[in-house]
């Protein structure tokens, strides 16, 4: 496994971004995202990539909390 997508957002009755679930390809994490936006109505969701053949330490350089 080379990538894992992350998918973040707002799940309702919440009022901070959690990780949601993650995907083993982006068509799962795209599918579940409009299937938990359209039924679920959760907010502010995105995707995430981590590609586990680069640096990681790069990924996470700039992350602002």
């Amino acid at each position: 496994m080379n990538k894992e997508y992350v998918l973040w957002g707002i799940a309702p009755d919440h009022k901070t971004e959690d990780i949601l679930s993650t995907f083993k390809t982006l068509k799962e994490a795209k599918d579940i995202m409009s299937l938990l936006t359209d039924k679920y109505n959760c907010t502010e969701l995105r995707i995430q990539t981590i590609d586990f053949q680069s640096d990681l330490a790069e990924d996470f350089k700039n992350l602002v909390a």
